[in-house]
């Protein structure tokens, strides 16, 4: 299939056209509610002024993480469910931790009895303790930063082949702030981990402490409680991660195996903007007939088409009349279409309910022909 069409200037002179994406920069004493403010009152205005083709259209501003267009809008689900994965296995890890720590910190028992019968304050023992935790958070964080530069362009697996340029979207860079970030969580990180062992040896009888200095300690009633709630939140912390990534798993086979309408195996998608080369619309259909006729004759192709959007990508819209039908109040007659060519049912396997397919005579100096689909027919 070769896409025809590309970044050309029929959107500035159509009404109908909704394909237009535009990006800003806000000024300094400007905020987003008034930026969004500012384009309804446009789009109003617009409304009121071209009812026929902009009767309830309005307008809103977002920050440019929130588009719903570009490497943003490809990424942003993705992200957000690493994120929480990301979270569910950084709270395993630090119930992880603590465990550890609590298993450790009662080893340490007359140590830290003998450091509070010498006068050291309930602060110092702290102080003691968190930085243990936090040193170790410290070398997980570098570990972290250091994989985050090695893996940073894997995001680029989470989509399938393109020609969009992702690389500059999807490279990970560490700045200031993720490097801030990184240490904030770790800071944090060292304080929940360090709060059980803590709250333990406070907890713990000065005098008992001191008289199994001699003999081989066990671990208190609370200290063993302690530990089993941790126990108990990590195996339910790592069953919903199970359960989410068995969820996850599911609904990918399903989406894998969802009926799209067409074929797309063996397809070979290239993607021309020749109207941003200098094409004029009719040199552009010339060029379209001229590559197809030449695909075909090729060697090991079945079948070639070209067209203006591939299925599930999107396309263009046209404000439609059918003759004999009345809208209803605010019923929106703006119909998504697609141009395409000749073979181009056949090439994606679509199946044809009745009629015929476009040939090489349905051109511009033909009569005008449409394909629609079911639901159209149903509606209209």
């Amino acid at each position: 299939i070769h896409l025809m069409g590309g970044a050309g200037f029929w959107q500035a002179a159509d009404r109908n056209a909704r394909p237009l994406t535009f990006v800003g920069r806000l000024r300094s004493d400007a905020t987003l509610e008034q930026a969004s403010a500012q384009a309804k009152a446009v789009a109003r205005r617009l409304a009121a002024e071209y009812p026929a083709t902009h009767a309830g259209s309005s307008a809103v501003v977002l920050p440019l993480w929130k588009s719903h267009f570009g490497a943003q809008g490809i990424f942003l689900s993705p992200l957000a469910a690493l994120t929480c994965v990301s979270i569910l296995l950084l709270l395993v890890a630090c119930a992880n931790v603590a465990n550890l720590l609590l298993a450790r910190s009662l080893s340490r028992q007359a140590e830290y009895g003998l450091l509070l019968a010498m006068g050291a304050g309930p602060l110092r023992l702290f102080v003691q303790m968190f930085t243990e935790g936090l040193l170790l958070a410290i070398a997980a964080t570098g570990v972290g930063l250091l994989l985050a530069m090695w893996m940073g362009d894997t995001m680029l697996w989470l989509i399938p082949p393109t020609d969009w340029p992702l690389s500059s979207f999807t490279h990970v860079e560490i700045n200031a702030r993720m490097i801030l970030l990184s240490f904030v969580l770790c800071f944090v990180v060292a304080v929940v981990s360090a709060i059980g062992p803590v709250l333990h040896v406070f907890r713990r009888d000065l005098a008992g402490s001191l008289r199994d200095s001699g003999r081989t300690s066990t671990s208190s009633r609370a200290a063993r409680l302690t530990r089993r709630w941790l126990v108990i939140g990590e195996v339910a912390l790592s069953c919903v991660a199970i359960i989410g990534a068995g969820l996850f798993v599911r609904s990918f086979r399903e989406s894998s195996q969802a009926k799209l309408g067409f074929d797309p195996g063996g397809v070979t998608v290239a993607r021309l903007y020749l109207s941003s080369a200098g094409y004029s619309a009719e040199e552009e259909r010339r060029f379209d007939r001229t590559l197809a006729l030449k695909l075909r004759e090729a060697p090991g192709v079945e079948s070639a088409s070209y067209a203006i959007e591939l299925p599930l990508v999107g396309g263009g819209t046209e404000t439609t009349e059918v003759e004999g039908y009345t809208p209803r109040v605010g019923e929106s007659m703006v119909i998504a279409r697609n141009n395409v060519g000749p073979d181009y049912f056949r090439l994606l396997r679509i199946p044809q309910i009745a009629g015929v397919e476009f040939t090489e005579r349905d051109d511009q100096r033909g009569r005008p022909v449409v394909i629609v689909n079911r639901a159209f027919a149903q509606r209209f």
